[in-house]
């Protein structure tokens, strides 16, 4: 959080509040925090967007250090909110030995700053410490970013007939890879929100495997639930359906790929398969499978004809980037048209 770096506040003073829309008026935030005793007339320091640059994270400090303890973890902001608070994680800034060296007891007990080190003025960190605490809140505040930008999973319980307000397997599946795919935060993070949008007994299935599997991927998690409550069906049919997996027309070959590699690991889980033989079995596939209009397949289809079978992260990494070229060159296209027609 480089804009803080250069205030010198001191962060047992700091909270950031959010994320919130950029519409939302300084003194709606103002109007929302003096509802809220314990911040005692606090300012705005500073605002950010956030790694998006879709919603608004706000730094405040109050005139007095805040007590951590009473610091609520929400804010009602009405029909903005809830806003989330978040403090820094003071407990680490004298965790270093070198650190802990510059801070000594005096003989009478009182708190001696050692040689070399600046003492603080007026009751504030010295400006390391500052970065130190300010470099913590910009991992909370990345943490904040993420689940305000997050799309939320759809709900699954197993439950026949399935409840209102739920979601067939089928759905919740489809939605969630598709997720999983497009998630850029933490693991554990990911998996939690999987948990999070499940209800019993899909949940129990879950937490009872994560027991005896504590570093299962969010893909296991779905793997487990496709194995417990996806349709029933023999090996024959089971393979005829995953070589009728055909890209849709609009569909992306990246979201195409993400359905063949789904298709393939429930082969794996109920034993039609080796895991040995997906790499061989995607890359037919995806040549089989692919859209002749889709100027990406083509491309891909063209490149590993004569190469080695890849693996799944080295053709997903290959799909995107010709994705992202694709996209610059329609582009680049499109603003040449207009240019030649401007001077026509």
């Amino acid at each position: 959080m480089k804009w803080c770096n250069a205030l010198g506040i001191n962060p047992r003073k700091v909270a950031v509040v959010g994320p919130m829309m950029p519409r939302v008026k300084e003194d709606f935030i103002y109007e929302i925090l003096d509802g809220e005793p314990i911040f005692f007339r606090p300012r705005v320091a500073a605002s950010r967007r956030d790694s998006a640059g879709v919603l608004l994270n706000v730094l405040i400090e109050s005139p007095r250090e805040l007590d951590r303890e009473r610091v609520p973890p929400d804010i009602d902001a009405g029909d903005e909110g809830p806003w989330r608070v978040v403090l820094p994680d003071l407990k680490r800034l004298f965790d270093s030995p070198a650190e802990q060296s510059q801070v000594k007891q005096g003989p009478s007990g009182e708190r001696v700053v050692s040689k070399g080190s600046r003492p603080s003025s007026g009751g504030q960190l010295d400006t390391p410490d500052i970065v130190r605490a300010l470099g913590l809140l910009t991992e909370q505040l990345t943490q904040l970013a993420w689940n305000g930008n997050f799309k939320r999973l759809k709900v699954f319980s197993g439950a026949d007939p399935v409840p209102l307000g739920e979601e067939s397997f089928e759905s919740w599946r489809d939605f969630t890879v598709v997720s999983v795919r497009d998630w850029t935060g933490p693991e554990a993070t990911m998996r939690r929100k999987i948990l999070e949008s499940l209800r019993c007994p899909a949940v129990d299935v879950v937490k009872a495997y994560l027991v005896s599997h504590p570093d299962a991927t969010s893909g296991d998690l779905i793997e487990v639930l496709e194995v417990t409550f996806g349709p029933v069906a023999s090996t024959t049919e089971m393979l005829h359906n995953f070589h009728s997996t055909f890209q849709k027309e609009k569909e992306a070959l990246s979201a195409y790929l993400v359905r063949v590699e789904q298709g393939l690991r429930l082969l794996v889980s109920r034993g039609v398969i080796q895991s040995s033989e997906m790499d061989s079995l995607r890359i037919r596939q995806m040549r089989r499978g692919t859209l002749n209009s889709d100027p990406v397949a083509v491309t891909i289809r063209a490149y590993y004809q004569d190469t080695l079978t890849p693996g799944y992260m080295a053709l997903m990494e290959r799909v995107r980037r010709e994705e992202a070229d694709a996209y610059v060159r329609v582009r680049r296209s499109s603003t040449q048209g207009v240019c030649s027609d401007w001077k026509g």
